[in-house]
């Protein structure tokens, strides 16, 4: 088929002998009224395989210009083309003679075997046109269908509200690793699907459904954001029967009435009954509240759902689970050792491990069996200058997790004053956060300097810097920055409980009254996109600035809460961007709901909304006049909201 496709895509060469052809009979049949019927009919069949030739090439064309497949007619063939280029070239040097012997009225028996040849070489041709057109044909219908399907898929996400994802990503799988796992009796049995719909586990499987839970995050993943999140999942991947069912779905539900997570329950269970899904989460023990785990699975049992749990064996997980079918596992030798090699080669170690043998079973001996001990000790290691300095390192080193972040805490007090101060900021920022941060928030967040209104360039610190101060103990995942793992994060939690609010607090005020948002609202969605892309901060200092605050209020901080509302512009700005949702992928939607954002109130109206009752109460002694409508709206963000969305869809 190849050869064949290949010449008919390629047919140049018979379009040009058949269109000379053409010219060459026209002009010895000067008056195609005076020709006898055979001649006629054969002028008609050289026209009519010219335009099938002709045709037949552009839509070969077009056929490789969108990459779309040929489909074979049942009589064309490699050696029908050929027999169709030996036919036409013999027949043009027959009419490149002074006086073609053809057109001869003696001739007319060998001109009918030429109108014989070139009808049956004109229907071959018509026969392959007409399979390509119906090929095009029905790519173009493909086509029309993706991208109806793809509509549907932009108007479920829509309706979740373009959820933005708050599962921590996938990890990178370290080659070589996790082979037992796989053949081990329980994932068989579960993958084969017998009697074993939940599999509760600690390593990461295959999965097409996931779900990772991060401590860090815990305030944002409620079961609403969870199931929308896997929502999200299902409408990118699902089919186009499960897309249309969803789609069914939403309508019934109606336009204007409000989301319950009960439908996005309803929803998943929908998905899950149609089509066939693994679900994998991982980490569900880190949960603010992980008995919620078994309301979570609720749409996915009883249906066509595979279930694949990850967790640590706490008394809630224990609790939760305590029916299904459990691993009890611990980090096999075999993967340590392939985790231990390559972070050495990935650190310009090179063949460290293979010529020193001994310091790979020193770090599997001090690690006993647990994962993240090795992983702190190859941090450690990896930054020292020889081997010696290595084997005194592991000798003191503790073979108990607390010791270990002990260890590491007490190295980063060793740095420079610069680099412990630093060191010390990221870590409490990271675990009092409202949520995760992202680098580039940090980084903005951490060069505000008090009474500069700008952010000076020169005064951010750099991704790799703030890793490498950080003693193993902070990771970058993605472009969001994290305690290496919930064991780290709570123990940091427990031991610097509160002491780092007001300092991000401070941070957020500066970063809100600098003067690049003196100018007030944005007046645009894609005005404010731009906004916080120069300023990767301001978002979150707008939103959580209240929060880290609390009650601990002094004078400084009611020096920089005055400015804020006392300036129209600084605290119009900041409003919006405590209210402005950038998660809408649709520009069209994002603008809409942006225009419903309300504008120009007084400072009293947002010291109510940010519950400050003394900025309140001194404002209203000051004179202040206040409009309760507007008041209520502004104490009742949901109904902002709600209101907003209404208006939308109307």
């Amino acid at each position: 088929m190849a050869e064949v496709v290949g010449l008919v895509s390629g047919n140049a060469s018979l379009v040009t002998m058949a269109t000379q052809i053409t010219k060459l009979s026209y002009s010895y049949v000067a008056d195609i009224r005076s020709a006898h019927s055979t001649q006629k009919h054969y002028l008609r069949e050289i026209s009519a395989l010219t335009e099938v030739l002709l045709r037949s090439e552009e839509v070969s064309q077009n056929l490789e210009k969108e990459n779309l497949g040929f489909r074979r007619s049942n009589d064309l063939s490699e050696s029908v083309v050929a027999e169709c280029a030996q036919k036409l070239d013999k027949l043009c040097s027959e009419l490149r003679k002074p006086s073609p012997s053809i057109f001869w009225p003696i001739q007319e028996k060998s001109l009918k075997k030429h109108v014989e040849d070139l009808h049956r070489f004109r229907s071959i041709f018509a026969d392959f046109l007409s399979v390509q057109t119906l090929a095009v044909a029905t790519a173009t219908h493909r086509d029309v269908t993706r991208l109806a399907n793809h509509q549907d898929q932009i108007d479920l996400l829509e309706w979740l509200r373009n959820p933005k994802e708050t599962s921590r990503p996938v990890p990178k799988p370290l080659p070589g690793t996790g082979a037992w796992f796989l053949r081990s009796e329980a994932y068989k049995q579960w993958t084969a699907g017998s009697k074993l719909p939940l599999l509760w586990r600690s390593f990461k499987p295959f999965h097409v459904l996931h779900y990772f839970f991060d401590f860090g995050n815990r305030e944002e993943q409620t079961r609403e954001t969870i199931w929308k999140d896997l929502l999200r999942q299902v409408i990118a991947r699902g089919d186009a029967t499960t897309i249309q069912k969803l789609v069914s779905f939403r309508k019934e539900l109606g336009i204007l009435r409000p989301r319950s997570s009960k439908d996005f329950s309803d929803a998943l269970k929908i998905a899950c009954t149609d089509q066939q899904f693994v679900l994998v989460l991982d980490g569900p023990d880190e949960m603010k509240n992980p008995k919620e785990l078994r309301i979570i699975l609720v749409p996915f049992t009883h249906v066509n759902c595979s279930i694949l749990i990850t967790s640590r064996s706490t008394p809630e997980m224990r609790s939760a689970l305590k029916q299904e079918t459990t691993m009890e596992i611990q980090a096999k030798t075999n993967d340590l050792r392939a985790y231990i090699v390559s972070r050495f080669e990935e650190c310009d170690w090179g063949n460290l491990i293979k010529n020193h043998p001994e310091l790979e079973k020193e770090i599997l001996e001090k690690s006993q069996g647990i994962f993240l001990l090795v992983q702190l000790l190859v941090d450690h290691l990896v930054d020292l200058s020889n081997v010696k300095e290595m084997r005194k390192v592991l000798m003191a080193y503790p073979n108990h997790l607390e010791d270990a972040f002990e260890s590491n805490l007490q190295r980063i007090e060793a740095q420079s004053k610069s680099h412990c101060t630093l060191a010390k900021r990221v870590m409490g920022w990271i675990i009092s956060a409202k949520r995760k941060l992202q680098m580039p928030e940090l980084a903005h967040g951490l060069a505000t300097e008090e009474g500069i209104d700008v952010i000076n360039k020169e005064n951010l610190v750099r991704s790799t810097m703030i890793l490498k101060v950080c003693g193993g103990l902070v990771v970058l995942q993605g472009s969001a920055i994290s305690m290496v793992h919930t064991t780290v994060h709570t123990w940091l939690r427990n031991r610097y409980e509160g002491l780092h609010h007001k300092d991000l607090a401070v941070s957020c005020f500066r970063y809100l009254t600098m003067s690049s948002f003196l100018s007030g609202d944005a007046q645009t969605s894609e005005e404010m996109d731009t906004r916080l892309s120069m300023f990767p901060f301001f978002s979150y200092a707008a939103q959580n600035w209240r929060r880290h605050l609390g009650k601990a209020e002094d004078t400084n901080v009611s020096k920089s809460i005055n400015r804020l509302l006392d300036d129209s512009g600084l605290r119009s700005a900041a409003f919006q961007g405590a209210q402005y949702n950038s998660s809408f992928k649709c520009p069209v939607t994002r603008g809409a709901v942006f225009e419903t954002m309300p504008q120009g109130h007084s400072a009293l109206h947002f010291a109510s909304y940010w519950n400050l009752p003394e900025v309140v109460e001194r404002l209203l002694l000051n004179g202040g006049k206040v409009n309760i409508t507007r008041l209520i709206i502004y104490c009742h963000t949901k109904l902002i909201q709600c209101l907003s969305f209404i208006q939308l869809y109307r």
